[in-house]
């Protein structure tokens, strides 16, 4: 599905808690920087993931 652009992605298929202020939470936004250092792609919504796999 993705053969050109190889990279792994990871889906989450569920609504991330947030702050009263909108934000993730911050244990939440260290863990989804390091796994994007790692050069693993986060996703949240359909709509990003097929972006991600044209």
């Amino acid at each position: 599905m993705n053969p050109n652009n190889k990279k792994p992605i990871l889906y989450i298929d569920e609504v991330l808690p947030r702050t009263p202020e909108g934000k993730l939470f911050p244990s939440d936004q260290s863990y989804i920087n390091k796994l994007k250092s790692e050069g693993i792609e986060v996703v949240n919504s359909l709509e990003e993931l097929i972006k991600l796999i044209k």
